[in-house]
């Protein structure tokens, strides 16, 4: 039966590779979601704080909640193996995988939705 410790190692080896992994793609999708945006002409009103701002709120908060949300793997695996004691295999790497895909689902959703917005004008004619 794993010791809470052993749970704690087996997930923190991975923060590091789960950090790149996610950061890259997320940044990846941000500079994709920017250009996106500018080929569709959409710009925000000069002195528009929020909207100038937005994109480097982002840019510098989404670490912080990958990572919370990164910790949060290895609390639950804790809770379901030895708080209830549920006799479960490979509970690490399969919440890790989960989290994963979500983590990337989350960063990458935006340019996903732009991306379709633009096929769409761009089929349309709209956009140059």
């Amino acid at each position: 039966m794993p010791t809470c410790v052993n749970i704690v190692l087996w997930w923190e080896l991975r923060r590091i590779p789960y950090n790149l992994i996610v950061g890259f793609l997320g940044f990846a999708g941000f500079v994709l979601h920017g250009f996106l945006k500018g080929q569709l002409g959409i710009v925000y009103p000069a002195g528009d704080i929020d909207a100038e701002m937005a994109p480097m709120v982002i840019l510098f908060a989404a670490p912080f909640f990958i990572n919370i949300a990164y910790t949060a793997g290895w609390i639950v695996e804790i809770f379901l193996t030895i708080v209830l004691r549920l006799p479960l295999r490979n509970a690490g790497p399969r919440l890790f995988k989960f989290g994963l895909a979500f983590s990337l689902f989350v960063v990458l959703a935006p340019t996903a939705y732009w991306g379709v917005y633009f096929m769409i004008h761009w089929v349309a004619g709209v956009v140059l």
